[in-house]
């Protein structure tokens, strides 16, 4: 039935690949499963590919239970596909052409060389113009923090939800590869942005004022929920622009190196809970330093 509906080509392929399965001891309905399988991989997926391509040179390490046919290998196969795609033993290398990671580079990199001289500039007529720089900067700040109190507060449909995500992974995706502090500072809005567009949907849409008890449970989620979103907010805070101060040399005669006092705070450890600490701190290469004190 199968000739009738075939190619000669496909016809004569699926002939060989039945009569190689039944050569290597497959019952007569395993090898013919086994056959039409291959042949709906090979129309459905892209397995001229180079990943595919390594799954089929590696199958016998990826299937090992599949050493003779049987009836039940296409679900063994299923199963194990699945299981492989959780687990990931070793990555698949789907590579980029070059041509591509070449025009990739190169655009990530002119981008972020183009961030650090509008940096630099914005330093420098910082500097020049302090009053104007601090105007421009407040009034850049409103218009932002307008624009971002829109994308967190403004209710959206289904098909603009999915636009919204789509142009934030967009934008992480590319930002993530652009060197420089600008960069990390548009991946920490956008993390904020999705994130204060949660906290704002989980206030507002999400308790029933109505029934005690799922709003007692719900309050009790949202202050745990609510916790770590200032933590994150105090995080990104604290890393947003770090002061990046060079280290300070010091004198080229270690006699005049100042001396320093090392403490190790404890609350009834064991003493294999500290020792390493302990041990590290004796091992340290630093002139005029004291007898260790308990």
């Amino acid at each position: 039935m199968l000739a009738r509906l075939l190619t000669p080509t496909a016809s004569l392929w699926c002939s060989r690949h039945y009569q190689g399965l039944r050569r290597q001891g497959g019952s007569r309905l395993g090898s013919a499963g086994l056959t039409l399988v291959w042949l709906l991989a090979w129309t459905l997926f892209p397995l001229e590919r180079h990943g595919w391509q390594w799954v089929l040179s590696h199958a016998e390490g990826l299937y090992p239970h599949l050493a003779r046919p049987r009836v039940g290998d296409p679900l063994r196969i299923l199963l194990q596909s699945l299981w492989i795609i959780v687990r990931r033993p070793r990555p698949i290398p789907l590579r980029w052409p070059a041509s591509w990671q070449r025009a990739w580079q190169w655009g990530t990199q002119a981008l972020g060389r183009f961030l650090i001289r509008q940096e630099e500039k914005g330093l420098a007529a910082a500097r020049a113009t302090p009053r104007e720089a601090r105007w421009k900067s407040v009034l850049l700040c409103a218009v932002a923090g307008t624009l971002s109190l829109l994308c967190i507060t403004q209710p959206f449909t289904l098909e603009a939800q999915l636009v919204f995500v789509i142009m934030l992974m967009g934008m992480a995706f590319i930002l993530r590869a652009v060197p420089g502090r600008y960069p990390m500072l548009m991946m920490m809005v956008l993390s904020l942005t999705v994130s204060c567009r949660y906290i704002w949907w989980r206030y507002t849409s999400t308790l029933d004022w109505f029934d005690p008890v799922s709003l007692t449970c719900g309050l009790l989620l949202l202050a745990a929920e609510t916790y770590a979103w200032i933590v994150l907010l105090l995080g990104y805070w604290q890393t947003a622009w770090p002061l990046n101060r060079p280290p300070a040399p010091l004198p080229a005669d270690p006699a005049q190196w100042p001396s320093v006092d090392l403490m190790i705070p404890t609350y009834n450890e064991d003493l294999a809970i500290v020792k390493g600490t302990v041990y590290a701190a004796l091992a340290l290469d630093w002139p005029s330093t004291g007898p260790p004190t308990s």
